[in-house]
């Protein structure tokens, strides 16, 4: 049975400042060439003039050590105090001053536009040969576009017409922007599991003097009565680091045309799927979460023979994802004989603390101790309690916290009906993830 059949017994410019020029007066040289001076110790200082901007990408303009990016649609000015209260006038545009709610910078790739990454609190150009800001970063002839040096000839390329419907096949390497709440749900879990797979010395009983001799006897009870299901759950868990690695999605582009080279898209979610032990668990967002994926339109271009997807949000709920992707394998590894993680890990808490206790009392009788039975259960029965409500608490969390992951990308427009390949700059729970997709025309 192909694991995805598994699915429907689960489903439920310019710069401000710029006005007219004042002629200098005869003495003006001077104080010029003082200036300049003035200027160039500055630059030979590491920007003294602009404190804690660093690098402040054109068409950015550096405010007080803050590195503020012109609004897209606002208002055209020359200067601030044409602007509303609490704006300012950014490369001609009225732009909310980032400095009133301490929102300047960038916390992660969100807030830069495409070709460059946050690094260090600013956005700086994507590493890589051809990496730039301006022109005159670039080898003579070639043109700064989104972070690269473009030669002339591809500038050339007249883009065809992306006008209409596009199947995009991504993969997003989700894992990059999941390791706390990942590493947080695994130690959750992985006490008595690491304990029993021999890879940890402590099951977590907190049991003065005779701890060392019960977890001894435990683990040799262990490896006479654990079913083989909870041995595959304990490798399945461990194998949620590959799994979630990449997810994959089959999607549709609607690319409307709004002016030259320009277009207004729609994106569609079709089909989610991951790997698991070589093998593909997929299943429609209808049939995982109940309805359909929602994306905000987006705004898209071709430039000089490459296509830019600009950022939107998509409403994937990828916590819930995770949380089906979790039971998922749960079923699968207990082969169907339980539907999720919670009813696993409650009968594992039942019969493994039964089991570990009567091991524990039958050292103890036969070394003429106390009856241990009772102790060993209770103490048992609150490590496995605290385990399990870590564990889906975290699945509770990332089912609230991690719904929209927000999307920027580009790739080469190879002809009128490929765009491949194509790279992902994604967030997700204020964390960054990369990606791939291929694009063709239906």
């Amino acid at each position: 049975m192909r694991l995805c059949t598994v699915i429907s017994l689960l489903a439920s410019g310019c710069s401000a400042g710029f006005g007219g020029s004042v002629q200098p007066g005869p003495d003006a040289d001077a104080d010029a060439d003082a200036d300049a001076d003035a200027d160039a110790d500055a630059d030979a200082d590491g920007d003294a003039d602009r404190p804690g901007c660093g690098v402040c990408p054109a068409p950015g303009e550096c405010r007080d050590g803050m590195c503020l990016e012109p609004a897209e649609g606002g208002e055209l000015c020359e200067f601030d105090d044409e602007c509303e209260d609490g704006e300012l006038c950014i490369a001609g545009r009225c732009t909310p001053d980032c400095r009133i709610d301490a929102s300047c910078g960038c916390a992660n790739n969100d807030a830069c536009r495409h070709g460059f990454v946050c690094q260090a609190g600013q956005c700086v150009p994507d590493e890589g040969e051809g990496a730039c800001i301006a022109d005159d970063e670039c080898p003579a002839g070639d043109a700064c576009i989104d972070g690269e040096c473009v030669p002339p000839v591809e500038c050339g390329v007249v883009d065809p017409n992306l006008d209409g419907t596009w199947d995009v096949a991504s993969e997003l390497r989700l894992r990059e922007a999941l390791p706390g709440w990942l590493d947080g749900f695994l130690s959750a879990v992985s006490g008595p599991f690491r304990f029993l797979a021999g890879q940890s010395d402590d099951l977590g009983l907190d049991i003065p003097i005779i701890e060392d001799l019960i977890e001894d006897a435990v683990r040799d009870w262990a490896e006479d009565n654990i079913p083989p299901w909870a041995m595959d759950l304990m490798a399945a868990i461990a194998d949620l680091n590959d799994i979630l690695s990449t997810m994959q999605v089959e999607h549709h582009w609607d690319l409307d045309a709004t002016a030259l080279d320009e277009y207004r898209g729609q994106d569609t979610w079709d089909s989610i799927a991951f790997t698991y032990r070589g093998e593909e668990v997929q299943g429609s967002p209808e049939d995982i979460l109940g309805w359909q994926v929602e994306s905000d339109p987006f705004d898209a271009r071709a430039v000089c023979g490459v296509f830019y997807v600009d950022r939107h949000d998509v409403d994937a709920a990828i916590g819930a994802i995770i949380a089906w992707l979790v039971d998922t394998v749960v079923y699968i590894a207990t082969d169907g004989e339980y539907e999720n993680l919670a009813a696993a890990l409650f009968q594992f808490e039942g019969w493994f603390c039964e089991g570990a206790a009567g091991a524990a009392n039958d050292l103890s009788e036969q070394l003429d101790g106390p009856d241990v039975y009772g102790i060993v259960q209770a103490a048992c029965d609150a490590a496995l309690a605290e385990y399990i409500d870590r564990a889906l608490e975290a699945i509770n969390d990332a089912m609230l916290e991690m719904t929209i992951l927000r999307l920027q990308g580009r790739a080469d427009v190879v002809d009128r009906d490929t765009l491949d390949p194509g790279q992902w700059m994604g967030t997700l729970g204020g964390s960054d993830f990369t990606g791939d997709f291929v694009a063709t025309r239906r």
